[in-house]
């Protein structure tokens, strides 16, 4: 009988291990769906002075963030273009009897943004002599409404929209 109680007494012991590995394994799966999970924000800067415009977009979070799609809206119409000149479409339609000088960047679909990227997506001057004040810049610029689609790697879906 004793070497029965040893025997059990050692089964139980590794199956309560087991049942502990398994626990830990779920909790770390949690943490790191928690703590690896990309945060896509839209940071703006201008110089109402010089009439210059910028728009980055910053991977906050510590995942990469896999972008599925990168849209740029103006009311109800989608700006056409593949991800290089997008944003280039938008400034030429929306500034388009006006001189500026422009650097600009699209993020093309199934891009792996990594962690602490921070990427261009426009820069936009005017000279002193347009006929439009920065404020007005400003509200045209305003108008149009990115959108960008994006998951982690763990396959959890995220939006980011500038009107929001």
């Amino acid at each position: 009988i004793n070497e029965l109680l040893v025997g059990l007494s050692g089964v139980f012991v590794a199956v309560l291990a087991l049942g502990f590995t398994i626990w830990q394994v779920i909790l770390t799966r949690i943490h790191n769906r928690i703590s690896y999970r990309p945060i896509l924000v839209l940071a703006t800067e201008h110089s109402f002075e010089k009439k210059s415009f910028t728009v980055v977009l910053a991977n906050n979070g510590l995942g990469p963030a896999l972008i599925k799609s990168f849209r740029i809206r103006v009311g109800d119409r989608v700006i056409e273009g593949d991800h290089s000149n997008v944003v280039f479409n938008l400034v030429k339609e929306l500034f388009s009897n006006v001189k500026y000088t422009i650097s600009c960047g699209g993020i093309s679909d199934k891009y792996c943004m990594p962690p602490s990227e921070i990427f261009n997506i426009l820069s936009i001057s005017f000279p002193e002599d347009v006929p439009m004040t920065s404020e007005e810049i400003l509200e045209w610029l305003n108008t149009a409404d990115l959108h960008i689609s994006y998951e982690s790697i763990y396959g959890e879906k995220f939006e980011l929209d500038s009107k929001d």
